[in-house]
């Protein structure tokens, strides 16, 4: 990115996890065991095993094999490269939820801590009573959960929308004139202006519609089903393919493009007929319990940048334009790879607003 948009490409990467932070926390060698050692010669339990295999269960699976017993192969063998990263992995999770979770605890010891998710839940448990180890875990897990889930999540659409604002300058002119109309030019949008901004919103929903932060989401079933035709046995794994959801030519005409005029009725209202949220974050009992938040801080984001900012396609050192293709990086949650593109403060006045940002209220 050129101009500023190094910087808010970094910023963006920055925004969903300070957001959760402020929410949630308002801040080589083989070990030797000696029990549940797998049947085998004492020497070389791991050997005794491969070879005990077919004797102890013809029927037995390789995944349920592995799940018992690739345990106690030692991390520094051939192969065993997933287990060492396994292991750097579980030493960031635990940081990621017991460092937070220590310091609001200090926060609160020196009184100085404000009010939280994860505050709201140790009052509750010291309300009943003595703040066990097992209250502890389940607190940092639960909290450290939802912030791990908010991050990336947060900023795929934001990119999304700074790709297509850059494509198509057309559609942020016509984003920044209903702002202006609606709002002015003396502050920022605010959650009290969502209504009053329809082409914003469809155009935020095209970007939850276009690239789904979550593609594939996997559930469970609980009981045997049949449905349309298909048996579903118990505790099958069932994908949720929510990218094909959006591309569906049927509910979505050109999938491909990127239109938002396809969430305007023809009275120039939003139409909630084919809403991508209600796919996006998920379905059941597992749908996205942040999702209210998420959107929310998704909306003020758009709309801040697009008051304040114009963008365009980036140019070569001959003012050629550099021609963008989308890329995707390959992962559970679904973002796109950096790309160019020029971000510059609308005028002095936006520079003002991006300024006075800072200078918010505590709650």
């Amino acid at each position: 990115m050129s101009g500023l948009g190094s910087q808010i490409f970094f910023i963006l990467k920055c925004l969903g996890a300070t957001l959760c932070i402020s929410a949630l926390y308002s801040l080589c060698a083989a070990v030797t065991r000696r029990k549940d050692l797998p049947p085998g010669p004492k020497g070389a339990p791991f050997f005794g095993n491969g070879l005990q295999l077919p004797k102890l269960d013809q029927h037995l699976k390789m995944t349920e094999w592995a799940r018992q017993y690739v345990r106690y192969i030692p991390a520094w063998m051939p192969g065993m490269d997933f287990k060492r990263s396994a292991a750097i992995a579980r030493k960031a999770i635990r940081d990621m939820e017991e460092i937070p979770y220590r310091n609001v605890m200090q926060e609160m010891a020196n009184g100085i801590v404000k009010p939280s998710m994860a505050t709201r839940l140790i009052d509750r448990c010291l309300k009943d009573g003595v703040l066990n180890a097992q209250d502890q875990r389940d607190i940092e897990g639960t909290v450290g959960s939802l912030y791990a889930a908010g991050t990336d999540t947060t900023m795929a659409p934001l990119l999304v929308f700074m790709l297509m604002m850059s494509r198509h300058p057309d559609m942020l002119e016509k984003i920044q004139d209903e702002i202006t109309r609606v709002v002015g030019q003396s502050r920022l949008p605010d959650f009290e202006d969502r209504a009053s901004l329809p082409y914003l919103e469809c155009v935020l929903r095209e970007a939850y519609r276009w690239c789904p932060v979550a593609p594939i989401i996997p559930h469970q079933s609980m009981e045997d089903d049949v449905y349309r035709g298909y048996y579903i046995p118990n505790k099958a794994v069932i994908l949720l393919n929510a990218w094909a959801m959006s591309r569906d030519p049927e509910v979505y005409p050109e999938p491909d493009v990127f239109k938002p005029e396809r969430f305007l009725s023809q009275n120039g209202a939003v139409s909630d007929l084919h809403d991508p949220r209600k796919f996006v974050f998920g379905f059941g009992r597992r749908i996205c319990p942040g999702r209210y938040f998420a959107d929310a801080t998704i909306w003020l984001a758009v709309a801040s940048i697009a008051a304040t900012m114009d963008m365009r396609q980036a140019v070569d050192s001959q003012g050629e334009t550099i021609t963008q293709i989308s890329r995707f990086v390959s992962g559970i949650v679904m973002e796109l790879e950096p790309f160019l593109c020029d971000i510059r403060p609308r005028s002095e006045k936006s520079l003002q607003l991006i300024s006075g940002m800072g200078n918010t209220t505590e709650y």
